[in-house]
């Protein structure tokens, strides 16, 4: 187990919201994702038994200890306005992670698309001085025979 920020995506549409965790661990074998999604009704039962992560107590929860916000004492305004503002800082966390991890991926798929491109002008490369040699060795072939230096076949 890793521990890896994790990232969600959120869709919604008429009868339902669509989610979808990404959590992406690099191990000494290289990468390792998890990806969970589910599909949530307008009723509110899931689909999947993994948890809402639009409600923002599920949120929370699934913040790292240190990173939770603190139980606010409703008696004290100050404290109403901390845990509301750390709420609001803990959603901005989500939609940076969840970035992070598509941008992640899309740059792994643009390095290995450029990766792929690389080898195909090698191979091309390969390919026109191979085809220049072969020019080459035919028209060196053409003069010998005008001059008479290799018999007909």
């Amino acid at each position: 187990m890793c521990d890896c920020p994790m990232a969600g995506v959120f869709a919604s549409h008429e009868s339902h919201r669509s989610w979808i965790i990404f959590k992406e661990c690099k191990t000494s074998n290289g990468s390792q994702n998890t990806v969970n999604a589910g599909t949530i009704s307008t009723s509110g039962s899931t689909s999947h038994t993994s948890p809402d992560l639009n409600n923002i107590s599920v949120l929370l929860e699934s913040l790292d200890s240190p990173l939770r916000p603190a139980t606010p004492d409703f008696n004290d305004p100050r404290s109403v306005e901390k845990y509301e503002e750390h709420k609001k800082l803990a959603q901005e966390y989500w939609t940076v992670q969840t970035e992070l991890v598509l941008l992640t991926r899309k740059r792994n798929e643009l390095l290995q698309a450029e990766a792929e491109e690389e080898q195909n002008q090698r191979k091309l490369k390969h390919m026109q001085e191979e085809k220049e040699s072969l020019r080459l060795i035919r028209d060196l072939l053409r003069q010998q025979q005008e001059n008479g230096d290799v018999p007909d076949t």
